[in-house]
């Protein structure tokens, strides 16, 4: 059971295309194979997660900089920011919500529920707290509690429509069908427009066997929101419960055309094309699911995770975090199509997450592609000028693009928002002396040699290269 706690927002063109990157990712992206490339920086501890304030700031400025990364995606440094704006005014009831939310996204449920409980304490009518410590509750299972709050929130605001979706997307869990028709029979009067209210009451269509009611449904969303793999692979199995199936197969193939890391609706599409003496069709679905099952040859709890987050998505395919997690994994698996894909997606969901734009860039600069790689890195910097991740990897795709001039100015901004790190002070030599300029080159490896804590692979690159920089200078 999917959980919202913030309106949906349908999400079309919004007007952000990179040049048309991100649209091209999510249809047919080619990745040359085998190629190594140069592995851009990690984000390490040492660089700074985000733009930092000025000491002192005012607590409006503390609470519109949180609400800002959070919608950016940047949940940790955002918690930062809220909690820094109820030191100011511990009655600030958008902090106390804005922190609940981050510590919510970050899975800190009971964090949350503490802060939504201290905030409606002092104010005992904030529907947004309520939404949030019933969604912190559910995340700990304990639905219980999470119905009497959003019971009380709907006493305090009857038209809440998120509250009415949520209540009944419990009931749904729960297996309390009846109850869930009605409750979100109320959602859908009050937002009969809203993409998550249709899938919701589709989804209690199927598990009722109402499949004709669960077509109509889905459908309606769809119209809302075309882009969703989730939505027509449920459509896809609503056609298919109905005897529909030359339509259901053409859903499959919908959702597997937009999201290539979607097994189920590949393995389903194998099953009903084989039924419907389309071989080629079948075949290709079902290379597509061994090749994600292939997860778990050497390791299975790789193939256990992929199942809970592929769960999770399908749970909440409107959270741009969910998209996130499974391409962070996909990424972590040399699955490079798949996560480029997913991120892909989340920046279609979420335009500003500048983690996103990052990590597509690094995987697009490991498979050897450092002038798309690039535009993502700077993208991240548009949104976040102090991002040092992205300053790094736009080091290194400039590197690559054998533009050392820019790679430093890249380089010399990460080390002076992390002169602890390392790594930056590493590629920042290597830039110095591709441009020949041995004694920078000199001074930035012994910078980075007196890091405290600096990863033992890199020491040994900046002894070599200050050995190297010994034999030239005799």
């Amino acid at each position: 059971m999917g959980y919202q706690v913030e309106p949906h927002k349908v999400m079309r063109d919004l007007g952000f295309t990179l040049s048309g990157l991100v649209a091209s990712l999510l249809n047919a992206l080619v990745l040359a194979q085998g190629c190594t490339g140069q592995e851009p920086a990690p984000d390490p501890a040492a660089l700074p997660p985000s733009p930092a304030l000025q000491p002192g700031a005012a607590g409006d400025s503390l609470l519109e900089a949180g609400q800002l990364l959070a919608r950016r995606g940047a949940h940790r440094a955002a918690e930062d920011l809220f909690r820094q704006a109820l030191q100011r005014d511990p009655q600030r009831i958008p902090a106390y919500a804005g922190l609940a939310y981050t510590l919510l996204k970050t899975a800190q449920f009971h964090q949350a529920a503490q802060v939504c409980t201290t905030g409606l304490a002092q104010d005992s009518t904030a529907v947004s707290l309520y939404n949030i410590l019933s969604a912190a509750y559910a995340g700990e299972g304990r639905y219980a509690l999470a119905m009497q709050a959003l019971e009380k929130a709907l006493a305090h605001q009857p038209d809440f429509a998120l509250g009415w979706l949520n209540l009944g997307g419990i009931h749904t869990r729960l297996g309390e069908y009846e109850e869930a028709t009605l409750l979100l029979a109320r959602a859908l009067a009050l937002a009969p427009g809203d993409p998550v209210v249709r899938r919701r009451r589709g989804e209690l269509f199927l598990q009722t066997d109402q499949p004709d009611s669960a077509i109509a449904e889905f459908a309606a969303a769809l119209q809302a929101d075309p882009d969703s793999e989730t939505l027509y692979y449920l459509h896809g199995k609503a056609l298919e419960a109905s005897g529909q199936l030359p339509q259901a197969l053409e859903a499959y193939t919908q959702a597997r055309r937009r999201d290539p890391g979607f097994s189920e609706a590949h393995y389903r599409a194998a099953v009903l094309a084989r039924r419907q003496q389309r071989p080629a069709l079948a075949d290709s679905a079902m290379r597509d699911y061994d090749h994600l099952q292939a997860l778990g040859r050497q390791d299975l709890t790789l193939l256990q995770k992929y199942t809970l987050l592929r769960a999770s998505l399908l749970d909440s395919p409107e959270d741009p975090l969910h998209h996130f997690q499974l391409a962070l994994f996909f990424s972590q698996q040399g699955y490079d199509r798949e996560a480029l894909n997913r991120f892909a997606r989340v920046l279609q969901l979420c335009p500003e997450d500048y983690h996103a734009l990052n990590h597509l860039g690094s995987i697009l600069l490991r498979n050897r592609n450092p002038g798309e790689a690039l535009g993502f890195f700077d993208q991240a910097l548009r949104l976040a000028p102090d991002f040092a991740p992205a300053l790094v990897n736009a080091g290194n795709a400039s590197m690559l693009l054998r533009r050392p001039q820019a790679a430093a100015r890249y380089y010399r901004r990460a080390v002076e928002l992390a002169p602890g790190a390392a790594m930056a002070w590493h590629q920042l030599a290597r830039a110095y002396l591709a441009l020949d300029q041995p004694q920078e080159a000199e001074r930035a490896l012994r910078s980075g040699l007196a890091a405290k804590g600096a990863d033992p692979g890199v020491v040994q690159a900046m002894e070599e290269l200050l050995r190297q920089l010994g034999k030239t200078h005799q």
